[in-house]
């Protein structure tokens, strides 16, 4: 991805949000790794896969992992992978 675009979208700022939900260390470090994806296949996989996670929590309720946060917090956090 072009380095430009990166910081004319401010995009460090985007996985720097990101992180500040991780669980852990190494989910912290690996948001902070992620790069926007130039593939069809690979953006139309991860919307699918987005898609269903929210469809599962819709119908059989949050993970409990994440039961214990805000609700509201981990639909914030859906809605920004949506978005993306």
């Amino acid at each position: 991805m072009n380095q430009k675009v990166l910081r004319t979208l401010e995009y460090n700022k985007i996985v720097e949000r990101l992180a500040e939900y991780a669980f852990g260390a190494d989910t912290k470090e690996r948001c902070l790794s992620l790069l926007p994806s130039t593939s069809l296949s690979e953006i139309t996989n991860a919307q699918q896969q987005t898609k269903d996670a929210m469809n599962r929590s819709l119908k059989k309720g949050l993970p409990t992992e994440i039961s214990s946060i805000n609700t509201h917090i981990y639909y914030k956090i859906v809605h920004i992978q949506t978005d993306m």
